[in-house]
């Protein structure tokens, strides 16, 4: 749902440590005893990991540092559930930038020679499966541990919609903690990438004690405006989530900005509001949680993504039928000290992180 251009989570870099080994070299016939001690020959340098470990490794070495800062349940079974991320192989997908299509390799064979001459081949190798453009799923942890302290207990049985989901890493997470994990987005490509076998469907219990089998599905279109979209996504979900794309800035920007920095929902904000309410269950939360550069000078161009609050009206939210259980709450303080792990920035000091990202969260929930 959100332009990679735009993103705000990279990928975490961690250098792996390779100790150094040294082996004598024999000396020359012509030295002479007395001569020093031979110098030690520098071994060659060690090969990398593959690609599956270096990403796995990261995403399980940033769990830990997070972990410590969840305080409910919700949000320490989400992280754990990180050590359960599969392996996956690195896989072509083909992309019509014109026409704005992408397919997998399959689909791409049975195509006529015309046809397949109008897509570009893209390799998607394990950090574009569960990174895509934004990130870390572990980005997702904070917005589950509000959950948590909403009365989220679990995620087993729950049905979970993430609208604009991007990626599906943390969908999986879920999904491995016994939920029906559905997302939806926009963007083709991320979708395209989740054709294989095991990609989608049932997943199996995370190897931690609240682990159940659960399922995930990943959507492409545009919801609620489409109707087969809308229809494959269905209802009856207990959490409705949406991070990093229902920005006010994106649905209704304060300034002149070019279209492509914003996102047209297809209905009015009335319509999408009881879209949101009616996916819900009664009693159902949905959560929006956004993370914001800091906005431009009013002389420099604006800056869609910057403005972060919740973009509906409050007596249009109430009149969809929600119970409003937070509103543009700031969450800086959390937000910074997560910062580091799920983000990739280890320079920027808490000061810095202070005059540069911003965050607000909306927690609602459907009356009863």
């Amino acid at each position: 749902m959100r332009n990679p251009i735009l993103t705000l989570s990279m990928a975490l870099i961690l250098a792996a440590a390779a100790g150094a080994q040294t082996t004598p070299t024999s000396a020359p016939t012509s030295t002479p005893a007395s001569a020093t001690a031979p110098t030690p020959a520098k071994a060659p340098e060690a090969p990398k990991p593959p690609e599956n470990i270096r990403v796995l490794a990261e995403i399980s070495e940033a769990a830990k540092s997070v972990l410590p800062l969840m305080t409910t349940d919700a949000g320490r079974d989400f992280v754990r559930a990180a050590e359960s991320l599969p392996p996956r192989e690195s896989r072509t997908v083909y992309r019509d930038r014109e026409r704005g299509l992408a397919i997998s390799e399959d689909e791409w064979k049975k195509l006529a020679s015309d046809e397949q001459a109008k897509f570009k081949p893209r390799a998607m190798d394990e950090r574009m499966y569960y990174y895509t453009g934004y990130g870390t799923p572990l980005t997702y942890a904070r917005m589950l541990d509000l959950l948590g302290t909403h009365g989220v207990t679990s995620w087993k049985d729950k049905r979970v919609f993430d609208f604009g989901n991007a990626a599906i890493g943390h969908l999986r997470m879920l999904a491995s903690l016994g939920a029906d994990a559905q997302g939806v987005d926009v963007e083709p490509l991320w979708a395209s990438m989740y054709t294989q076998p095991g990609d989608q469907g049932k997943v199996p219990a995370a190897a931690i004690g609240t682990g159940a089998e659960g399922n995930v599905n990943v959507h492409v279109g545009r919801w609620p405006a489409e109707k087969k979209v809308a229809d494959a996504i269905g209802g009856g979900y207990d959490i409705f989530l949406s991070k990093n794309t229902l920005k006010y800035g994106y649905i209704h920007p304060k300034r002149e900005t070019e279209k492509r920095f914003t996102i047209d929902l297809g209905v009015d904000d009335a319509a999408f509001l009881k879209a949101m309410h009616d996916a819900l269950k009664p009693g159902g939360l949905a959560i929006i949680y956004n993370i914001c550069p800091a906005q431009a000078p009013a002389d420099k161009p604006y800056i869609p993504w910057a403005d972060g609050e919740f973009p509906f009206a409050k007596d249009l939210t109430e009149k969809a039928g929600f119970e409003i259980l937070a509103w543009d709450v700031v969450d800086d303080e959390i937000c910074h000290k997560l910062w580091p792990f799920v983000s990739g920035d280890t320079k920027s000091t808490p000061d810095e992180l202070k005059a540069t990202i911003f965050t607000h969260y909306t927690v609602l929930r459907k009356k009863q």
